[in-house]
C-alpha cells in the first residue's frame, strides 16, 4: 500500500514542477509513514493537478480552461479592481467560507478514512473538487480582504451603528414622550374628576337647600296664609282710620259738628282691633320661627346623616382594600371564637387587654400603641407579603 501511495505521489507532482515558483489552482499533499499505511492529510496544500508529465506549456490550456467556464483572471483582477460590498453581502460571504470549509472538512475525514478503498480515479475526482472548493475560498477571502473593502465595509458598520444608534435615541425619546402624555393624561383626568366632585357637591348643596326650602314653605303654607291675612286685616283698619280722620277734617272745613263720642268709639273700636291682629302677627312670626327653625335642624341631621354614611363607605372601602372582602363566619368556627371570645367574656377581655398593657413601656424606650390601621411598610418582608392581596 505504501508503495501504490508513493507512485501516485509521484505522478501528482512530477519532476518539471519540483523547481517550478508557480502555483497551480490545485494543490495537495501526502505525507506518508513507511512503517504503516497510516497517514496524515493536512492543510490541504495538494501540489498539483494537472497530469503527470505536463510541463510549464500547459498554461494556456489552463487559461482557456478557466475562460471556458467564465473564471478568467483578467475577470476576477476587474472584479477585485472593483470593490463593491455591503453588510449582507460580507455576511454571505463569511456564511460562504464557513460552509466551503465544512465542506474541506468533510473531504479531508472522507479521504482520511477511506484512503485504502479508493480508487486513483475516485482520489483524483475528490482532490479536483477540493481545488475548486479552495479556489472558492480564496476568491471570496481575497474578496473580504481588500483594503477597499475592508474600509467600505468599516464605513458601512458605522453607519449602521450611527444610524441604529439614532433610531434608539429617537425610540427612548419617543417612550419618554409617550410616558410624560400618559402621566399628564392622568393628572388632567384627576383634576377634571376634583373639579367634577366639587361641582357635584357644590349641586347637591344647592338641591339640599332648595328641597329644604320647598319643605318649609309647605309646611309654613298655613302659617303665610295667616300672616298674610293679619297683614290685610292691619292694612285696611289703618286705611279705615285713614278715611275718617279725611273725612272729619273735610267736615270741619264746612263748618259742619262732628260728635265726640262717635269719635272716641271708632278710636277705641280700631285700637282694640289693631292690638288684637298685631298679636295675632307676632304669634304667627313665632311660629314661622320655630318652624323654620326645627326644619333646618332635621336638614342638618339628615345633611350630617348623610355624611357619616359616606364615611362609612370610604371606611368600607379601605377595609376591602386591606383586608379583602368579608366573610360571614360560622359561630362552629374555632378561630371565630376565638377571636371573638372577649366579646363575650369579661375575663378574657381583661386577659388580652393585660397581655397588651405589657408591652407598653416609657416613651424613651419604646413608641406608642399605633392610631388606626397598621399599614405594610413599601418593601414589605416575608411575613407581610402572605397577608397582602395578591
Amino acid at each position: 500500500m505504501n508503495n501504490s501511495i508513493n507512485n501516485y505521489n509521484t505522478n501528482l507532482r512530477s519532476a518539471d514542477l519540483v523547481g517550478q515558483s508557480e502555483t497551480y489552482p490545485l494543490n495537495y499533499q501526502f505525507h506518508s509513514n513507511t512503517a504503516s499505511s497510516d497517514f496524515t492529510f493536512s492543510s490541504f496544500n495538494f501540489s498539483s493537478a494537472k497530469p503527470s508529465g505536463m510541463s510549464v506549456s500547459a498554461e494556456p490550456w489552463i487559461e482557456q480552461w478557466l475562460m471556458k467556464i467564465g473564471k478568467n483572471n483578467h475577470s476576477l483582477k476587474v472584479g477585485s479592481n472593483e470593490p463593491k460590498i455591503s453588510i449582507s453581502s460580507a455576511r454571505k460571504s463569511i456564511k460562504i467560507c464557513l460552509d466551503t470549509l465544512s465542506k474541506l472538512d468533510a473531504i479531508s475525514e472522507d479521504l482520511k478514512s477511506n484512503v485504502q478503498k479508493l480508487s486513483s480515479a475516485e482520489w483524483k475526482k475528490k482532490t479536483v473538487k477540493i481545488g475548486h472548493l479552495k479556489e472558492t475560498f480564496n476568491n471570496v477571502l481575497n474578496n473580504l480582504n481588500n483594503p477597499e473593502n475592508v474600509k467600505a465595509l468599516q464605513r458601512a458598520v458605522h453607519q449602521r451603528k450611527k444610524k441604529r444608534a439614532n433610531q434608539k435615541r429617537k425610540r427612548i425619546e419617543k417612550q419618554i414622550s409617550l410616558k410624560k402624555e400618559k402621566e399628564e393624561h392622568i393628572n388632567l383626568n384627576k383634576q377634571i374628576d376634583r373639579w367634577l366632585d366639587v361641582k357635584k357637591e357644590e349641586d347637591d348643596k344647592v338641591k339640599t337647600e332648595e328641597t329644604m326650602n320647598k319643605d318649609i314653605d309647605c309646611v309654613l303654607s298655613e302659617v303665610n296664609k295667616k300672616k298674610l291675612d293679619a297683614k290685610k286685616n292691619l292694612s285696611l283698619i289703618r286705611a279705615l282710620i285713614k278715611l275718617r280722620n279725611i273725612r272729619e277734617t273735610v267736615r270741619v272745613q264746612r263748618g259742619e259738628k262732628t260728635s265726640l263720642e262717635d269719635k272716641h268709639a271708632f278710636a277705641t273700636t280700631t285700637e282694640k282691633m289693631l292690638k288684637i291682629w298685631e298679636n295675632a302677627l307676632k304669634q304667627y312670626n313665632t311660629e314661622e320661627h320655630m318652624l323654620k327653625t326645627m326644619l333646618e335642624k332635621t336638614a342638618s341631621e339628615n345633611l350630617k346623616h348623610k355624611e357619616l354614611l359616606k364615611e362609612k363607605q370610604t371606611l368600607f372601602m379601605w377595609e376591602k382594600v386591606i383586608f379583602g372582602d368579608k366573610t360571614i363566619a360560622s359561630a362552629q368556627n374555632a378561630s371565630f371564637i376565638a377571636l371573638t371570645a372577649a366579646e363575650r367574656d369579661m375575663e378574657t377581655f381583661i386577659a388580652i387587654r393585660r397581655s397588651w398593657d405589657t408591652f407598653l413601656v416609657n416613651e424613651p424606650q419604646g413608641s406608642s400603641l399605633p392610631i388606626g390601621w397598621v399599614l405594610p411598610p413599601n418593601e414589605a418582608s416575608k411575613d407581610w407579603k402572605k397577608f397582602l392581596p395578591q
